[in-house]
């Protein structure tokens, strides 16, 4: 598996838009973007703690995911009725 392979992959893994993706690796979208597309290839102590930062990020449930893992776990909704 190429390097790109592997960084789109933690992405998607991770849940993040190459926006957020670029912001938890310290990287402007435009490399991150080149590294994707296996345009740029950078050294692999780089690959290494990129592929790091995306396993140590998430992204943050929304509202809604929560409720529905609260709803599966069975604890009580967040919402009120209405």
């Amino acid at each position: 598996m190429t390097f790109a392979e592997q960084l789109q992959a933690a992405r998607n893994a991770a849940g993040l838009s190459q926006s957020q993706a670029a912001i938890a690796m310290g990287r402007p979208v435009s490399t991150l973007r080149k590294w994707e597309q296996g345009v740029n290839v950078p050294h692999p102590t780089i690959q290494a703690a990129a592929l790091a930062a995306l396993k140590s990020s998430k992204r943050p449930k929304r509202k809604a995911e929560n409720t529905q893992v609260r709803r599966q776990e069975g604890g009580e909704s967040a919402q009120s009725p209405e």
